[in-house]
């Protein structure tokens, strides 16, 4: 007999996998692995899987709708929204921070306390 427990296990990898490289279809997988592990809960009267895994169900189907509903003119053919979405959000850390940096000198000025200014600042 084929072994669920093994498949599920190798799902369980393969979903992390593509969702840790941020690809949509890695939510499929783990849906798949939900659906199975139900299967294994029913067949093993271990039924405290079947709820926990129809509700990891329910969170897999919003996370693809969601992942799904992201612009697609963000994109290039040559490259994917993911890249251009993570960059873009790298850039605006950068610009909170420098922003936020600039507010606690010159509250900082304004309270008569010494302000520290970062004399060297390497490029890579």
């Amino acid at each position: 007999m084929f072994r669920l427990d093994y498949l599920s296990c190798a799902l369980t990898i393969l979903s992390t996998v593509l969702v840790s490289r941020r690809l949509w279809q890695g939510w499929v997988v783990a849906s798949a692995n939900s659906v199975i592990i139900c299967i294994i809960g029913i067949r093993t009267a271990q039924l405290g899987f079947v709820p926990a895994n129809l509700f990891c169900l329910a969170l897999y189907a919003h996370a693809i709708y969601k992942w799904k509903e992201l612009p697609r003119h963000t994109s290039s053919p040559a490259e994917p929204a993911s890249h251009i979405t993570r960059r873009r959000g790298s850039l605006g850390h950068s610009r909170w921070r420098r922003k936020a940096t600039v507010a606690v000198a010159r509250a900082a000025r304004a309270a008569g306390l010494p302000v520290l200014t970062q004399t060297t600042r390497r490029r890579h």
